[in-house]
């Protein structure tokens, strides 16, 4: 993914969580190397969620719960892992749309932070990996817009599996 393309979509996805800074060094380096991946595993999300979040670490403790607003996520613990390798494994071979996934991903909430940079790069590497209409042309809100609008609302309570 060409340089420019990348800093607009991590300059998009920081300006969702507030965060008006230029985007750094880092942020850029870790989503163009994700990017740039044939498969993810849990290590390629670690990686990227320490570059956009230093120190947030996986929620494998089951003493690492967290809520977002009146959103309360499954208890950290061993499971937390176990779920974010079923989604990954249906994101890496294409068996659940990128909509779905972003779903199931922000719904487990698998870092103490930054999950919301990561399931939207999560997102992203899935659009252009599998080439989803319309990619990144319209930027992350359009296109999760339109794939909002597209999405049948029956899926998104599956579980990964």
């Amino acid at each position: 993914m060409e340089h420019a393309v990348v800093m607009r979509f991590v300059r998009e996805s920081n300006l969702i969580e507030g965060l008006t800074h230029e985007p750094t060094y880092e942020e850029v380096f870790a989503t163009t190397m994700f990017m740039g991946r044939n498969k993810l595993d849990v290590g390629d999300m670690m990686d990227l969620v320490y570059a956009y979040q230093s120190g947030a670490g996986l929620r494998l403790f089951p003493t690492q719960n967290v809520r977002v607003g009146n959103h309360i996520p499954p208890p950290g613990g061993p499971a937390i892992k176990d779920e974010l390798l079923r989604i990954l494994m249906r994101v890496n071979t294409n068996t659940v749309h990128p909509f779905t996934a972003h779903c199931w991903y922000e719904n487990l909430h698998p870092f103490m932070d930054g999950n919301g940079r990561s399931g939207r790069t999560l997102w992203a590497w899935q659009m252009t990996r599998f080439q989803y209409p319309p990619g990144l042309d319209l930027g992350f809100l359009h296109a999760w817009y339109y794939q909002s609008l597209q999405e049948p609302r029956g899926q998104l309570e599956s579980s990964a599996l």
